[in-house]
């Protein structure tokens, strides 16, 4: 395999952020990197229970068929010192965008840089978004057909409209279904069979579309022992009781610090990264299956957003700590929430996550907990042997290809193929052949005027033969190129539809 780096154009702000900007820093407490060995020390402060964390994961991990190397990683917590590097996503179908991979591998590599320099145990942590509801951004996948078009395949089994990823049924029949679908959209190869029977073995140790995400992660990355967490999952969910009870207790306040965020983005310019509603409360509600918001009312009560249920903050804190997996947090609170658990020696994001997580800092600030240090995750795609075809005939680079396109190099070929003008025969031939009918049309309408459309339909006729030997000039004429315009149009469209998938969040 080949690796190739390019320089990548980003946006004013992210550019702003990478480059350290000072109007963009003074969002965050850290810089994205280069301060590794201050965070460590600032943990070494915070309390958490390594042990428990320990024995959590242990028995979440039990139940996949590839984790030897991710228990290894986890006995790492009995180092009190043990830092993690964690990244997350949601749990999409057969992993989901390829930007999901691109985070893990950052994970990976992170933590075994950090592992180096610091000299102490740091963990490749990838926190699994089980408790998002949103089915449809996760129940299907993009698929570069043999045909060059982009196929989408979508999961046709029964979902619980509402319900969190996590406890989304994953039927046997329709996951199966689905797979066949991918695998015959990607055309035939040595290892289809392999891959298919794996898949399947997955499809039937999956009860969710959670779990079937964590088997696949696991297996992709055994030799790297990534560890996985699903917050949502009930080993997790009962180590946030107290978290949830401080947030709900000081519900006024979090709901303050998200406003005070949003001021401060517009004083900058910026339209707010995260676009909530003022009574929103910053945590979910599940009940009867569903997920609902919580929202604060005028007379200082919380309820769902119905109106139902309506308490104190007190009263509800008192039920986070006695059934915390009744609530979870939201796309403000989820950073805490992690932040809570985990030793986070730095988070990896998208480019979308970091313009959120810049507006975490006073909502941090307001528990006297810094904002961890936060580092873009690797942009890349991965280029298939057809693509790499493309890219030598396109003569550019991927990054040209995804800016300028290929449209001048298509136009080009076609040119270089062009040896007879068979536009311009055809005009003459035509003009020749009605030349010619014109005298036979007179002689066969000086003894019937009815005989005029016969006439035309069989001229008609005769330039429909034209037109079908014009094309097929150009058929052999152009086939050559046609060969290589359609590599450039599989490169150009697998390119762009990678680099301009919307940002995770």
């Amino acid at each position: 395999m080949t690796i190739e780096r390019y320089s990548m154009n980003l946006d004013k702000w992210l550019s702003g952020y990478a480059s350290g900007d000072d109007e963009v820093q003074c969002l965050f407490d850290y810089r994205p990197i280069g301060h590794s060995t201050e965070r460590f020390e600032e943990l070494k402060s915070y309390q958490l229970n390594h042990d428990d964390l320990r024995q959590a994961l242990r028995e979440y991990h039990q139940q996949f068929e590839y984790n030897d190397m991710q228990l290894a990683q986890i006995e790492k917590l009995k180092d009190q010192n043990a830092t993690v590097i964690v990244g997350g996503q949601q749990a999409g179908l057969f992993t989901g965008p390829i930007y999901t991979i691109a985070k893990a591998l950052t994970i990976i590599q992170k933590a075994k840089v950090e592992q180096e320099r610091l000299q102490t145990p740091v963990i490749p942590v990838f926190w699994i978004a089980g408790e998002d509801h949103d089915i449809d951004e996760v129940n299907h996948v993009y698929v570069h057909s043999t045909t060059g078009s982009v196929k989408r395949v979508k999961y046709t089994g029964e979902t619980k409209a509402g319900a969190p990823v996590t406890h989304q049924p994953l039927e046997r029949e329709a996951i199966e279904k689905m797979i066949d679908e991918i695998l015959i959209a990607l055309g035939e190869t040595d290892h289809t069979k392999s891959l298919r029977d794996k898949l399947q073995q997955f499809a039937a140790r999956s009860s969710t579309f959670t779990h079937f995400f964590a088997e696949m992660m696991s297996w992709i990355f055994k030799d790297e022992g990534l560890v996985l967490i699903d917050p949502e999952e009930p080993i997790f969910r009962k180590m946030m009781g107290n978290i949830f009870e401080a947030l709900l207790l000081q519900n006024e306040d979090v709901r303050q610090s998200f406003v005070k965020s949003s001021e401060r983005m517009e004083e900058q310019g910026e339209e707010p990264f995260i676009t909530l509603s003022k009574d929103h409360a910053h945590l979910f509600y599940h009940i009867d299956g569903y997920r609902e918001k919580l929202v604060a009312n005028e007379d200082g009560t919380l309820s769902i957003s119905d109106h139902r249920f309506n308490q104190s903050s007190k009263q509800w804190a008192k039920e986070a700590q006695e059934y915390p997996e009744r609530f979870s947090s939201n796309v403000f609170t989820r950073p805490f929430v992690q932040e809570q658990m985990l030793p986070v020696l730095y988070f990896v994001a998208g480019p979308g996550e970091i313009k959120y997580w810049s507006m975490l800092k006073p909502f941090f600030h307001q528990f006297n907990r810094k904002v961890p240090p936060v580092t873009l995750r690797l942009q890349q795609t991965f280029v298939n042997r057809r693509s790499e075809k493309g890219i030598r005939v396109s003569q550019k680079t991927p990054l040209e290809i995804v800016s300028e396109g290929t449209r001048a190099r298509r136009e080009e070929l076609k040119e270089l193929y062009h040896k007879v003008d068979s536009e311009k025969l055809y005009e003459r031939s035509v003009s020749l052949l009605e030349e010619a009918e014109k005298e036979m049309r007179e002689a066969l309408l000086s003894f019937s005027r009815s005989e005029e459309r016969y006439s035309d339909r069989r001229l008609n006729e005769m330039k429909r033969t034209f037109e079908s030997m014009r094309d097929r000039i150009d058929s052999w004429q152009y086939h050559k190129a046609d060969v290589d315009i359609n590599k450039l149009t599989h490169a150009e469209l697998t390119y762009r539809l990678t680099v301009n998938h919307k940002s995770e969040c």
